[in-house]
């Protein structure tokens, strides 16, 4: 039983190593290191630490490798199928976080107007910013039920899997 618990460690530790090198190479190294990530989206200026980008890209990177692993396993590893249901519930509340802020952003992006407005300066404004704001926020709003939904499934083939090594071992 410790050996599979310890497998488990290591691969949720591999997928951490991984998701920081990957994340290393999405924003680059140097950025990693700072303690924080600066970005300017249209005219507002956010400072984030990696941390906010660490954590998103480490959560999703396990759930994909648990998932193939579970998949694979056919449900069968208990250890396994638990790792993915806690994976998958902290996915969620972060998805469910940054669906926030993406709407907070979207609130802020078209409420505020600054002087002179840019209607008056430029005919077609670009929409783009607020357009790729949308598309986010309604991915991740489809995201979280299907995530939802992998958890109820996970979950219910796990105690179905739990009750099954029960009764054999209760024939013995």
């Amino acid at each position: 039983m410790k050996k599979h618990i310890l497998i488990e460690i290591l691969w949720i530790i591999g997928g951490g190593v991984l998701s920081i090198f990957l994340t290393g190479l999405f924003i680059g190294f140097n950025r990693l290191v700072n303690p924080t990530l600066e970005m300017q989206l249209h005219d507002t200026y956010f400072v984030l630490t990696p941390f906010f980008v660490g954590i998103p890209s480490f959560l999703l990177l396990n759930f994909l490798l648990l998932s193939i692993r579970v998949f694979l396993s056919k449900f069968q590893k208990v250890i396994t199928n638990f790792s993915l249901i806690i994976i998958t519930g902290l996915l969620i509340i972060s998805l469910n976080s940054l669906a926030q802020e993406l709407s907070r952003i979207e609130f802020l992006s078209g409420g505020w107007t600054v002087y002179p407005p840019s209607s008056a300066i430029i005919n077609d404004p670009d929409t783009t910013t607020q357009d790729n704001i949308k598309v986010a926020s309604n991915t991740i709003s489809i995201l979280i039920p299907l995530l939802v939904l992998v958890l109820i499934i996970t979950s219910l083939l796990t105690g179905g899997n739990l009750k099954t090594k029960e009764a054999i071992h209760e024939r013995k």
